[in-house]
């Protein structure tokens, strides 16, 4: 565990968060994912779901519960990645068989949130980051106008240099729910989806 999750995980147990380990424990011993759904449900607060993976919240904490081995795939690509930027939310802590991480859970973002910080359309960002990736992609896209000007932008080339390093599909990218705001910043939330990830569970070729 490197210095940031440690200073992350004394600040969760100084907040007396011991408890989401208890519970976290009871559902590692479980055999199924609807087990372990059921009883984060009575237990948590739900915050949002996908096809692979649930969100709960405790106190200043969210948990990214697998659904299924979709789920468990994301968790585990998610928790092993390691890049320093300040766009992204990494992940505390998760369970021995990527169950379920932890990670900070962080305010909404809007649309208009991004435009505010940065003077460009949130459409903007999602049409230069999906020209920047096609080569992960395999989707060929034609050059945003202001593309130059926006992948000068320290924000844009750190999320662009982590997908690029992690083979991050730039699909979740593109998705307002992906992404949270920490002191007025925007920082990215969901990045379990990489190309391998995609091409095992998602790619129906």
């Amino acid at each position: 565990m490197d210095l940031l999750k440690k200073v992350s995980l004394f600040y969760i147990l100084a907040n007396k968060n011991k408890e989401i380990y208890e519970i976290l424990s009871e559902i590692d011993a479980m055999d199924t994912f609807q087990d372990r759904q059921d009883y984060l449900e009575k237990n948590l607060d739900r915050l949002s779901s996908g096809s692979s993976r649930i969100i709960f919240k405790f106190d200043n904490i969210v948990i990214k519960l697998a659904r299924n081995k979709k789920g468990i795939a994301q968790n585990k690509t998610e928790s092993n990645i390691d890049f320093e930027s300040k766009f992204i939310n990494k992940t505390i802590d998760h369970s021995k068989k990527y169950y379920w991480i932890m990670s900070k859970y962080l305010e909404d973002i809007s649309v208009s949130d991004f435009k505010k910080i940065f003077n460009f359309e949130f459409k903007d960002f999602c049409d230069c980051f999906e020209y920047a990736l096609q080569d992960i992609s395999n989707v060929k896209k034609k050059k945003p106008e202001n593309f130059n000007k926006i992948s000068k932008i320290k924000f844009f080339n750190d999320i662009v240099n982590l997908a690029n390093k992690y083979k991050l599909m730039p699909g979740d990218l593109i998705r307002i729910s992906s992404w949270k705001k920490n002191n007025d910043m925007p920082i990215l939330v969901d990045l379990g989806l990489s190309k391998n990830v995609f091409e095992n569970f998602y790619d129906s070729k």
